[in-house]
C-alpha cells in the first residue's frame, strides 16, 4: 500500500496548500466523469489520501533537521469559563449596586379586586368591598372562596361586591 504523499505526489513536509493543489490537479485527470482515465479505484484511494493528509487534529511532518517525524496536534477548543465567570461577577454586581440605588414601590392604592390579605369595608347591603390599609378597626380578608361554599371556621362569609365569590374575614 502507497503512503498518501506517493499518492498525492507529494513530499512528506509539504504544506496544506500544496497538498490541496495535489489533490485538485490529480482529481480532475482521474475523475470518473472528467475526460481521464476515470479509474474509480484510483480516485477512492486519491480521496483516502486526501482526507488522511488534510485532517487538522493529527498530522505528522518530517521536519529537515530531525530524523524522527513531528506531530503538531491542534487541541480541541475549550469552554471560556474565565469569561462566563466574569460575566456572572459583573452581573451580580450590577443587580445588588442596583438594589441598593432603586427605592422600594409605595404601596399601590386598592384597584377593588378583593384577594387574600386586601383590607375590606362592610357595606350597608352586607357586601365587601376593598379599601386602603392603615385605619384603626380594619377588616382583613383571610379566605376568600366560591359563592357556593361557606368559610373553612363555619364563620359567615360576605358577598364581594363584584359577585365573584365569598370573603372570610378577620375580624
Amino acid at each position: 500500500m502507497r503512503s498518501p504523499h506517493e499518492v498525492l505526489g507529494v513530499r512528506e513536509n509539504a504544506s496544506r496548500r500544496e497538498i490541496r493543489e495535489a489533490y485538485r490537479r490529480r482529481a480532475r485527470l482521474l475523475h470518473p466523469d472528467s475526460g481521464g482515465t476515470g479509474r474509480v479505484d484510483e480516485m477512492v484511494e486519491l480521496n483516502d489520501a486526501y482526507s488522511e493528509l488534510s485532517r487538522g487534529h493529527v498530522r505528522i511532518t518530517a521536519a529537515p533537521t530531525s530524523p524522527s517525524p513531528v506531530v503538531s496536534v491542534n487541541a480541541p477548543a475549550r469552554f471560556p469559563w474565565r469569561f462566563v465567570v466574569s460575566c456572572a461577577i459583573i452581573g451580580s454586581a450590577v443587580v445588588v449596586a442596583g438594589s441598593l440605588i432603586v427605592s422600594p414601590r409605595a404601596a399601590e392604592a386598592p384597584d377593588g379586586v378583593i384577594t387574600v390579605g386586601s383590607c375590606v369595608e362592610i357595606f350597608d347591603n352586607l357586601t365587601v368591598g376593598e379599601v386602603e390599609c392603615g385605619g384603626t378597626g380594619q377588616l382583613v380578608v383571610r379566605q376568600f372562596v366560591p359563592l357556593d361554599a361557606g368559610c373553612a371556621d363555619g364563620s359567615v362569609g360576605y358577598l364581594d361586591r363584584q359577585g365573584m365569590g365569598r370573603a372570610c374575614l378577620d375580624e
